[in-house]
Parts: structure tokens; sequence; C-alpha cells
């Protein structure tokens, strides 16, 4: 999606582009597009099949908007704490989740509720990841996920181990009082590599990923740590048979972020 090459414009499930029983291309050969560039408007056109256009599963906003009312409709109905809970989980509508607190009893209900609210909200809401480099011996420094971590973190053929750190989050509105969850990160390592060959340069890019379960509670204060062994990393490899033929690694960019989460 960060690719700069990548088309604006989506194919539609809709074929034949007919309007009225016309249509300026066969109905075989033409689809509907749908221009969805952010900040501008929907823009709905007809390409040739042939045309290039990238690929992404929509369901238009009406159509999930009246599945999901009536789901919560029929939940309210149900009444007491499942029915509210669902309903807000269908819709979001925080009316629903208050009438739900209302019919909660006890602990384990409060505490899918604060689920709830983290579902519906997305994790990073209520909590935050860092990572932490380390190579052998040698710890990194910690870096939020846009920065790089630098290649010196770690050793030439040294073991490279990510040590994450998932935690509360002080500005977050939902108040973690009653709930223990585990969270799932995931990490991946994105390895820039300058090679050398006869004489010419080249990038070459690769990847690592992993991933891991972090249990949050009250009794760590809702922050917790793991780590996640990615291996032997090469600094640099050369061909015995063609000295001219080398690889360096250049850097190191890790992306960290939530994959999941699971009441306990």
């Amino acid at each position: 999606v960060y690719s700069p090459n990548r088309y604006n414009f989506y194919f539609t499930e809709t074929d034949g582009c007919t309007q009225g029983n016309k249509s300026n291309l066969p109905a075989n050969q033409c689809v509907y597009t749908a221009d969805i560039t952010a900040n501008k408007t929907p823009y709905i056109s007809k390409k040739n099949k042939k045309s290039p256009a990238s690929v992404r599963c929509v369901l238009s906003t009406y159509s999930y908007n009246k599945n999901q009312k009536k789901l919560a409709s029929s939940h309210v109905k149900a009444g007491g704490f499942t029915g509210y809970l669902n309903s807000f989980r269908a819709t979001g509508n925080q009316a629903n989740i208050q009438k739900a607190y209302k019919y909660a009893k006890g602990h384990e209900d409060k505490a899918t509720i604060e689920l709830a609210l983290i579902e519906h909200f997305g994790i990073e809401s209520a909590f935050k990841v860092t990572g932490e480099l380390y190579g052998s011996d040698t710890p990194g420094s910690k870096a939020p996920e846009a920065d790089t971590w630098t290649v010196s973190s770690i050793k030439p053929d040294g073991s490279a181990t990510v040590n994450i750190t998932a935690s509360k989050k002080g500005s977050s509105n939902i108040h973690l009082k009653h709930g223990a969850f585990k969270v799932k990160v995931h990490v991946r390592l994105d390895l820039r590599y300058r090679s050398t060959k006869a004489g010419s340069k080249n990038i070459q890019l690769e990847h690592l990923e992993q991933t891991g379960w972090i249990t949050l509670d009250k009794q760590n204060s809702f922050s917790n740590s793991t780590q996640l062994d990615f291996g032997a990393i090469s600094h640099s490899t050369a061909d015995g048979k063609k000295p001219s033929s080398s690889r360096t690694l250049e850097s190191i960019n890790p992306t960290i972020t939530f994959d999941g989460i699971e009441q306990i």
C-alpha cells in the first residue's frame, strides 16, 4: 500500500457497465472502478478489464450499516447485559454500553465491557508498544516503529533479539479496572542491504517477522514485556570465488503493531 506505483482506482464486483441497457464496451470487457484516493470523493467510472487496477474487498457503507442496525435492534429487544453489550458491538452506540454496565453483575461482566470498548476503539486506544533491539550481549536503543535501528546494535552474525514492551496508555479514555488481557504483538524487521557486483551497486530488501503474546493485568500494572528471537542477522557477505561481489547490511527498520487481544 505504500508503493508509489500502486493504482488509486479499484475494480468492483459489478460487471458489464450497463446503464439503461447500454454500454460503451462489451459486457465481457468492462467493469466499474472506484477511485478512492485519500481526501477525494469516490469517483465511479468504467474501464476495460484489460486495464491495470488494484484489488480490494469492499462492502458498501450503506449495506454494512443497514445490517448492523438490524443486528443492534434485535439485541436491544433481547435486553439485559448480553443484549445491550452485543448491540454496542454492532453499532458502537455508547448509550447501549452504559445500559449494559447497569446490568453488569460482578467483576467478569465489567471486564467484558472493557474488552468491548478496546475492540471498538482499537487496541492502540488503550495500550502502546515499544521495542528494543539486542545483539548478543549488546543492547540497542529503544525506538518507536517509525525509527531506524542502527546496525551497530547487533554484532556481526550475532543473534538478534527484540525486547517488546506493551503498557497502558496514560491518555486513554478507557479506564481499565477489572480486565486481564493478552495482546498479540507483530514485529517486522525490514533489512536494507547494499550489494556490489562487478562494480555495480544495488539495494536489496529483506524482511523478518515474528509474533508474540503479552499478558496485561492489574498485577503487573498493565505493563509487561516479552522477547522475540530473530536468530542470526548477517552484517555482510562476500563471495570467495568472486571477490568483487559482496553485500552489506545498511539499516534495520522495525514495524511494531498490535495484532489481536483476548480476555483472560
